[in-house]
């Protein structure tokens, strides 16, 4: 019981937003540093950061953390879209019995009878709020892996479209930067299906060994 209790207290000391704001800022430079891979020399880049007074450097970063920011919040939205991709491809392929989509209805009593996940994580969120935790950080890393795989076909478009119009640095080794994105994208894909699968599953294990048995901490 006291490992429990220490290990409750530390997730208790994390702020409600941390994890959504290490999705934002980590996907957001992930996409940034391909971005400017993709577009800026690094001779260029070196020779531009080399004379900048520290105002100019503070005031650089403060609009680079904004934009990389803002940049992972929405891509994190927009990445809705890989679900649908992913949704798609198992309606062609006519994979009926997946853990991706969280179809499970539990006839708890006190549990709202709302399709979808968030009805069952906010009754554990009321009756356990340390599995709660739990549960919203595996959700960090499933919107992690959902954004970065957006990320990814974002760098895609960006490379055909930068290519259309002859934008890209000779210094890019567009062979090694297509193989990675292509690469990175298939398995940012897969991964984002699993961890998916993985977190809608343990919900449902976990709401059907604790059905109809409310325990307030």
């Amino acid at each position: 019981m006291k490992l429990q209790d220490e290990i409750g207290e530390q997730l208790k000391s994390i702020p409600e937003g941390y994890y959504d704001f290490l999705v934002y800022f980590s996907t957001g430079i992930f996409f940034s540093s391909g971005l400017l891979y993709l577009t800026t020399p690094l001779k260029a880049l070196f020779e531009m950061t080399k004379d900048i007074s520290v105002f100019n450097s503070i005031l650089i970063a403060i609009v680079l953390f904004v934009f990389v920011t803002l940049q992972g919040q929405i891509a994190s939205s927009f990445s809705i879209f890989v679900k649908l991709f992913i949704n798609r491809l198992l309606k062609i392929f006519r994979v009926k019995h997946s853990n991706f989509n969280y179809t499970n209805k539990t006839s708890n009593s006190t549990t709202p009878t709302v399709d979808g996940y968030w009805d069952d994580l906010f009754w554990i969120y009321l009756n356990h709020p340390l599995i709660a935790k739990i549960m919203i950080k595996r959700y960090a890393r499933v919107k992690l892996s959902r954004a970065n795989s957006f990320n990814c076909i974002l760098l895609l478009i960006n490379y055909f479209v930068l290519q259309i119009f002859h934008r890209i640095p000779t210094s890019v080794d567009q062979t090694l930067f297509l193989i990675i994105t292509v690469s990175m994208t298939v398995v940012l894909i897969l991964e984002y299906w699993l961890r998916q699968s993985w977190f809608n599953d343990g919900i449902k294990k976990f709401m059907l060994t604790t059905k109809d048995k409310v325990i307030n901490d």
